[in-house]
């Protein structure tokens, strides 16, 4: 008999370690860490997104124009602040003042003594033309001094077109006479001889209508006295008279006239 330790009698663990059987298990590894996210790729700060500036508010090289583009929305905001005024000034039932202003200022023309404009706004024949006029400039949104203004301008072209004429007529007139006196008693001579063979309402009409140097000579050349003893055709008269130089034919006239 043996005394002390017997080593070979002691019960030994011969499994692999991790293996089934008794004995401590074999500690595992430790979790792998889980997988980073992928790199966010990080775009470079490029400003605000101004690809809604027209092309005509961009530079040459593509670059928007920012102090022209900020220019033209200020007007559109002016324009679109202006408008909403307006509205607030447009007649809502179409019903616009059409009467001439009184302080038209007609400039340097050459216009009659007296001259006054006509408009004929209170005539029923031209009634529904100013009620299209009314219409037009309320579908366009027009303040109610619009209407003044338009009829303002109606009232200057009527003023030129009167000047014109006027400056016609003082033309013709000169070629009656060299100044006012001449030209005035050559008129009332032939006024006379036609009152003394026309009724008034035919001597107005013929006056009315000789508005020329050539109206006048031709109402001269009807109405010059006839002497009771003339026996040579009017007709004959008057183509002999033209055949006289201008100034011995109009002394022709004058002496005749004188005669009557």
């Amino acid at each position: 008999m043996k005394y002390g330790l017997n080593w070979t009698d002691i019960p030994r663990d011969t499994a692999e370690p991790g293996a089934g059987g008794g004995g401590d298990p074999t500690p595992a590894d430790p979790p792998a860490d889980p997988p980073a996210d992928p790199p966010v790729a990080i775009e470079p700060d490029t400003g605000p997104d101004l690809s809604f500036i027209p092309d005509d508010y961009r530079t040459d090289d593509g670059n928007p124009d920012l102090d022209g583009f900020k220019n033209h929305y200020q007007e559109l905001l002016a324009e679109q602040a202006r408008r909403a005024e307006a509205d607030g000034l447009v007649p809502e039932n179409g019903e616009y003042d059409f009467s001439a202003p009184e302080d038209i200022d007609f400039g340097e023309l050459d216009l009659p003594e007296g001259f006054a404009v006509e408009l004929a706004t209170d005539d029923e024949d031209f009634k529904p033309l100013f009620g299209e006029l009314g219409e037009f400039l309320k579908d366009l949104g027009a303040p109610a001094e619009a209407s003044q203004k338009v009829m303002g301008l109606l009232a200057k072209y009527k003023a030129a077109e009167t000047a014109k004429l006027h400056q016609a007529a003082k033309a013709e007139a000169e070629k009656l006479g060299a100044n006012d006196a001449q030209r005035e008693a050559r008129l009332n001579r032939v006024l006379r001889a036609m009152q003394t063979r026309l009724p008034t309402e035919q001597v107005n009409a013929l006056a009315a209508a000789a508005t020329s140097y050539e109206g006048v000579r031709a109402l001269e050349t009807l109405f010059a006295p006839r002497g009771p003893g003339s026996d040579v055709p009017r007709a004959q008269a008057t183509a002999d008279l033209e055949k006289l130089p201008p100034f011995e034919r109009l002394k022709h006239i004058n002496a005749n006239q004188a005669k009557g």
